[in-house]
């Protein structure tokens, strides 16, 4: 079975509610992007500036100039959630804790430039 929460507060009590009427097996809670292409693309294009700075530097370095883009190779998209885990406490009451966190985006490009 698989259930969208969009509104964080209730993750907790939903968890709890489907143990409480048996789902007492889980095999994994993910939290993800509604909209991650538009992440990733920014993340992209972030990256692909990144490169270029970089290879501006080791061409000035090296007493040449940019080209232009010869080949662009993506890496594969990353989305990381990055948990923070709440600890037990008497005051919790019976709802499973959950708490908000970030989730990373990343993306990785391999440009190769021409050099004058």
């Amino acid at each position: 079975i698989r259930i969208a929460v969009r509104d964080l507060a209730r993750v907790g009590e939903i968890i709890s509610l489907t143990a409480q009427n048996g789902a007492n097996t889980n095999c994994s809670i993910a939290f993800t992007l509604e909209d991650k292409d538009a992440y990733y693309s920014e993340a992209l294009t972030k990256a692909m500036a990144e490169a270029k700075a970089k290879a501006g530097a080791i061409a000035a370095a090296g007493g040449v100039d940019v080209g232009g883009v010869i080949s662009v190779t993506e890496g594969s998209p990353g989305y990381y959630p990055l948990y923070e885990y709440a600890q037990p406490s008497a005051d919790m009451g019976r709802e499973t804790p959950v708490s908000a966190g970030k989730i990373e985006v990343s993306a990785t490009v391999s440009v190769v430039y021409a050099v004058g």
